[in-house]
């Protein structure tokens, strides 16, 4: 696993990807974008609006990483952030 940094202005946060989150309750291994600060878990989305499965998808990540906090972050038909 690789952390690399995002430049933001002068400073540097440190993220990593291609992390994976196991859940061994329904042996299922989930691949959420960046993990940042290793505290922060991201997944982007460019959908016109979030479905059910997208909180679904945020709720399981929630469970399985625990202490992690967790952002859905949509980006929307028009490319903006929601």
């Amino acid at each position: 696993m690789t952390v690399r940094l995002i430049r933001s202005g002068l400073r540097k946060i440190p993220f990593q990807t291609k992390i994976e989150l196991t859940d061994q309750l329904l042996m299922t291994v989930y691949r959420p974008d960046p993990l940042i600060f290793g505290e922060i878990v991201v997944e982007r989305k460019a959908v016109a609006a979030p479905a059910d499965d997208h909180d679904a998808q945020l709720s399981n990540y929630i469970r399985i990483s625990k202490d992690k906090i967790t952002y859905l972050l949509n980006f929307g038909a028009l490319m903006e952030l929601e």
